[in-house]
């Protein structure tokens, strides 16, 4: 019944429930969980809810705290986060361990674009088969414009 529950949420989640049942990959224990960080608690912790029985479980995260970063993804488990200068941190929330990515303009074809104070105001990636996809800033961690 959990894997029923979870792919009725939303197209995503029903897709994500297609495999999972074709792959038989999903057990009893296993449902969705949803992760969010609650006024009420510190900084560093954040709150699992287990969406076919409403259990909660909270947890504490190592620094930097989670409501600093933005959410990007997540699969397996993990979840990729970024703060306000795109450095990525993978976070599991089970166990609180963190694994750091490389920084952006480490990967090829990447390219910071500055403000004229010297502030970074988003990133470029040159793809000379694909044009250039571009990044501001200023509407969270993603690829918000084709040009």
């Amino acid at each position: 019944m959990d894997l029923l529950t979870a792919g009725a949420v939303c197209r995503s989640w029903r897709e994500h429930h297609l495999v999972a049942r074709r792959l038989g990959s999903r057990g009893r224990n296993q449902s969705p969980c949803l992760l969010y960080a609650d006024r009420d608690r510190g900084p560093n912790e954040a709150t699992l809810r287990r969406l076919s029985t409403g259990q909660l479980r909270h947890v504490v995260l190592p620094d930097p705290p989670l409501r600093s970063r933005f959410l990007v993804g997540s699969s397996h488990g993990w979840l990729a986060t970024a703060n306000e200068r795109s450095e990525l941190i993978l976070v599991n929330p089970i166990n609180g361990d963190q694994i750091a990515l490389p920084l952006p303009l480490t990967i090829k074809n990447v390219r910071g674009r500055y403000k004229a104070d010297g502030v970074l105001e988003g990133w470029s990636i040159d793809n000379a088969d694909q044009g250039i996809f571009s990044h501001t800033g200023s509407a969270g961690p993603g690829i918000d414009s084709v040009e």
